[in-house]
């Protein structure tokens, strides 16, 4: 496929994804419906790329892991309990990886992708190495049908839309492909033959990346904040947002970005060339992200804070599960998300007290990470840091539940 065509195909299969929408009603879905991104450095505030995922998914017990074993240690979140898949992590290399099911590609057999990503952060370090991992299973075949993002520490990204026995690369460093250096996907692929879902949730975090884009605005605490905390069907973000406007509003969450099937959310934070790939930040919400907050962790660290580690079930989660019980009262319609539990007059609203503790955690976590660049962080800093910032999370989700 040459550029040119790649790029109006990308145009024509959205339009018609758009125009099938209206065919399936809401909740006729599949059971892992996630909306994901990956941006490299022309794209974003500070040069360095971005991948990000929300995970939507009926498993709602989400924890962090560090795995020792392989080539390379690494991070993952994982459905608490088993350590046998990973849903997204990133490896002491800098290479980063995350994926949204696609049953649109070629191939019938699926649900093996959490063992794939497992496998590619133990040995992969670029982009490229997990292409060959592609290739080298194509033969033999993989029980995978998914859009998997990635990016690594030389500075690529790229999804590839891939089925049992084929694949394809959508680079983002490819001006035809992404000419504004981001690619977003949701649950259909530009190269599917059957029909997809998510197109809702797809075309509105493209326009909310290519606004960050215009206005230099992208970088990983938007994403984290606006986009992934996203409930608006248009216009306005939670930026915009007016608490007395929306404070009665009864929002069906079942096509928003966040979802309330959105168990977590995921976004790494990559170097720029000839930087430490340790700094290669992943930020981890472990929760609805309306009801989360965002802390850093790093695999050079060599630990996971108590309150974010697996396998068991780690308090920040559990937290955020009792939050979501909050914004979510009606048990007969758990869809419909009250909106007047993030944001009121009063300003008692889940957000109107995460968001300030998030911005302090990111404010402290960029003072640390420019710091590190020119001298470099030992373990010890990266594990005090990530610690305080799990406790401070933590003390912060306590309060909003005693109130």
């Amino acid at each position: 496929m040459s550029k040119k065509t790649g790029l109006n195909f990308l145009k024509t299969t959205v339009w018609l994804g758009v125009l099938l929408l209206g065919l399936f009603p809401a909740g006729v879905r599949a059971q892992e419906e996630c909306t994901v991104g990956v941006a490299v450095a022309r794209a974003t505030e500070d040069g360095r790329p971005l991948l990000w995922k929300n995970r939507d998914t009926s498993h709602s017990r989400n924890a962090v892991y560090l795995f020792r074993s392989g080539r390379f240690p690494f991070l993952g979140i994982l459905n608490a309990g088993d350590t046998t898949q990973v849903w997204m992590g990133v490896n002491m290399a800098g290479f980063a990886i995350m994926n949204a099911e696609a049953k649109d590609v070629e191939g019938t057999c699926f649900d093996a992708e959490g063992f794939l990503m497992k496998r590619a952060l133990s040995q992969c370090a670029t982009v490229a190495d997990f292409e060959s991992l592609l290739v080298q299973t194509n033969a033999s075949g993989r029980a995978v049908t998914s859009n998997f993002g990635v990016i690594d520490a030389k500075g690529h990204g790229a999804f590839f839309e891939t089925g049992n026995h084929s694949f394809t690369r959508f680079g983002a460093t490819d001006p035809a492909l992404a000419p504004e250096g981001f690619l977003v996907r949701a649950n259909f692929a530009f190269t599917g033959t059957k029909h997809g879902y998510g197109f809702q949730r797809y075309g509105r975090a493209f326009r909310l990346f290519a606004r960050a884009v215009r206005e230099r605005q992208l970088n990983a605490a938007y994403v984290s904040q606006i986009v992934s905390r996203d409930i608006f069907p248009e216009g306005q973000t939670w930026r915009e947002a007016s608490s007395f406007s929306v404070a009665s509003q009864k929002i069906d969450t079942r096509r928003t970005i966040n979802r309330y099937r959105t168990a977590s959310a995921g976004i790494f934070q990559g170097v720029r060339k000839k930087e430490n790939p340790c700094l290669t930040t992943f930020w981890v919400n472990l929760g609805e992200p309306v009801c989360g907050i965002s802390v850093p962790l790093w695999v050079a660290s060599g630990s996971v804070p108590a309150a974010l580690r697996g396998p068991g079930q780690p308090e920040i989660n559990r937290l955020t599960r009792l939050l979501w019980r909050r914004i979510h009262p009606d048990t007969t319609k758990p869809f419909l998300l009250d909106v007047s539990t993030l944001q009121n007059a009063q300003a008692t609203g889940i957000l109107q007290e995460t968001l300030p503790v998030e911005r302090e955690i990111d404010a402290r976590t960029q003072k640390a990470l420019a710091r590190w660049r020119k001298i470099g962080a030992t373990p010890e800093e990266m594990t005090q840091l990530q610690n305080w910032a799990a406790q401070r999370a933590v003390r912060a989700l306590r309060r909003i539940l005693s109130k």
